[in-house]
């Protein structure tokens, strides 16, 4: 089995590495030495370092922290749900609900601050049980995410 490279993708200087090392009719091994080998992994790893640059400045937007605190268990009613991020939310897309044991529990608007927060008042009653805030938003480049916290109620009397 034999290993073609088109001549038309190939730069001057493999071009004439390729023709000055071919045998007409023998499959050819390509071993890479010395300069071509510098050559090669050279390009690649500026190519590498180039994706690795890019993936990094368009990276998704993650979870920072969260009030109350994810798995956590509060004694009285929270005033407010709200999310930290590492990139600020977009308001356009960005959703806050809460359900509670007696099922949906109601928010106020969902706000978006300039400390990379969206935060909702809670409006509706929250009795003893587990509570799960689930979420979704988007960073900077744009991707939508959704995801979910947990939390439990358990009020003193």
């Amino acid at each position: 089995m034999r290993a073609t490279l088109s001549p038309l993708v190939l730069p001057p200087a493999a071009r004439q590495f390729v023709a000055s090392h071919s045998t007409a009719g023998q499959p050819t091994v390509w071993l890479l030495e010395g300069n071509e080998m510098s050559k090669w992994t050279g390009g690649w790893l500026i190519a590498g370092l180039i994706v690795a640059a890019t993936t990094v400045g368009f990276a998704h937007m993650k979870l920072s922290k969260t009030l109350p605190a994810a798995d956590s268990t509060i004694t009285s009613k929270p005033a407010k749900v709200q999310i930290w991020y590492t990139q600020t939310p977009d308001k356009a897309v960005s959703r806050l609900s809460l359900a509670g044991p007696s099922g949906a529990v109601t928010l106020g608007p969902v706000e978006v601050g300039t400390d990379k927060s969206m935060s909702a008042t809670v409006e509706g009653a929250t009795p003893d049980g587990a509570y799960k805030v689930s979420w979704q938003t988007a960073g900077d480049d744009g991707h939508v995410q959704k995801g979910e916290f947990a939390f439990t109620v358990r009020q003193t009397r």
